[in-house]
């Protein structure tokens, strides 16, 4: 049986509704309210006119009016969605050519020239050569197969230029170079080392991180740098803070990147003079004695090792998605 009817709701609009239950089809208050409230401004508009007028006579417009309401109505696609969609789906991290990314680990110093002394008289270059090839061999057991160790001979500045003319002939994709701290002549305090005198100085200690401003290739160079500084901070390092002080006389340097310890150094021929990134990487002082003992550790070898590898897969990464 089939009945018609009119109500009013709290915003003084009168809406028809209709019932069916001969047919198995019932509206209930409930139904109504929630279609009211969904449609109740344009509901106050059209079906106020069904209530001024013969509602036996308009019954077979209400009857189809009133179904209009309550039946579902066919859902399109918004047209934003399919950009939501694509800003809530995760996109495959860009995936880094290992087979093809090459990496230059440039051994500090030459033999002829073997940098600064730890405090227990080992020449800086040792410590360049056994890390930077530590390095290689981590880089190349993550795939990194193009790796080159880049050794130089001869004197201090004709050995500059010609590691330079030669990672700039080896066409790679970034540029390291491997070095162990020290500390200004005047900040070094004299002791007694197996039966001669040496010298130390213990008040610093940690990494540091170098790029030059007149790299063609800065930015990358300040990405990388960032990344191995964060990397070797996440593994509980700490970089050198003195280069910022006075009592570093000409060897003090401008903090760019405070959070991880990368310093500017435009002068460096390694960093200027390399047509691809490039840094300087100071991995942490040996004229700190206590320091000098654990640069020399396997512990340490492959933390450093590890963080450089790390790095170097971000640093592929990002390169590919360019």
């Amino acid at each position: 049986m089939s009945g018609l009817g009119t109500e009013s709701d709290k915003s003084g609009c009168s809406y028809g509704y209709f019932a069916s239950s001969d047919r198995g089809f019932t509206i209930t208050t409930a139904m109504k309210q929630r279609v009211h409230r969904g449609v109740v401004s344009l509901g106050c508009s059209l079906i106020g006119v069904f209530c001024r007028t013969d509602c036996h006579r308009m019954r077979p417009t209400l009857m189809l009016v009133s179904l209009l309401l309550v039946m579902p109505l066919p859902l399109s696609k918004p047209a934003w969605a399919h950009e939501l969609e694509q800003a809530q789906t995760k996109s495959e991290p860009p995936r880094c050519d290992r087979s093809r990314f090459s990496v230059i680990l440039d051994v500090g110093h030459t033999a002829e020239a073997p940098g600064a002394l730890s405090a227990r008289n080992v020449p800086e270059y040792q410590f360049n050569l056994r890390l930077a090839a530590h390095i290689k061999r981590d880089l190349i057991k993550g795939g990194f197969n193009k790796t080159v160790l880049l050794v130089t001979g001869g004197p201090a500045r004709p050995s500059l230029f010609d590691r330079v003319m030669t990672a700039n002939g080896l066409s790679a994709n970034l540029f390291v170079s491997i070095h162990h701290d020290s500390v200004p002549d005047s900040l070094l305090e004299s002791w007694e080392f197996d039966g001669k005198e040496s010298y130390f100085s213990d008040q610093f200690s940690g990494y540091s991180i170098f790029v030059s401003y007149e790299n063609p290739h800065l930015n990358e160079s300040l990405l990388f740098g960032h990344l191995l500084g964060k990397e070797l901070k996440d593994r509980g390092l700490q970089y050198a803070r003195q280069y910022t002080q006075a009592i570093m006389g000409e060897r003090r340097r401008e903090l760019v990147d405070p959070d991880v310890g990368v310093y500017r150094y435009d002068q460096l021929i390694v960093l200027k003079g390399t047509q691809v990134p490039a840094v300087l990487f100071e991995a942490g002082s040996i004229i700190n004695r206590e320091e000098e003992i654990q640069m020399s550790s396997a512990k340490r070898l492959n933390l450093i090792g590890a963080a450089l590898r790390t790095a170097v897969e971000k640093f592929c990464s990002l390169s590919t998605s360019k």
